[in-house]
């Protein structure tokens, strides 16, 4: 079975593994990094920074994995592709 892109069901496991280390890793950045940094301008400049890239990080998974990575003939039937057919009018 061909997948046009990676939102279709089911997930793969890798994927699945993927999002969740993504999403745990955030948690514990904002639970237990930045709240001891130390100064106050400290801990709003790591935030800040940190959620503009893991935000722009979720942007970019969620967009490359609605991209349709697979060469455009793979999802054409057999028949209708005319490179693959014989040029003398019999059938392979």
């Amino acid at each position: 079975m061909a997948r046009r892109h990676g939102w279709e069901l089911p997930a793969h496991t890798f994927q699945v593994v993927a999002i969740t280390v993504f999403f745990l890793l955030s948690v514990a950045f904002y639970a237990f990094f930045a709240p001891f940094l130390g100064k106050d301008i400290y801990e709003y400049v790591a935030i800040g920074i940190y959620s503009f890239l893991a935000f722009g990080v979720f942007i970019l998974y969620v967009r490359c994995t609605a991209i349709d990575p697979a060469d455009p003939g793979i999802l054409i039937e057999a028949d209708k592709t005319s490179a693959y057919r014989s040029h003398n009018g019999t059938d392979l």
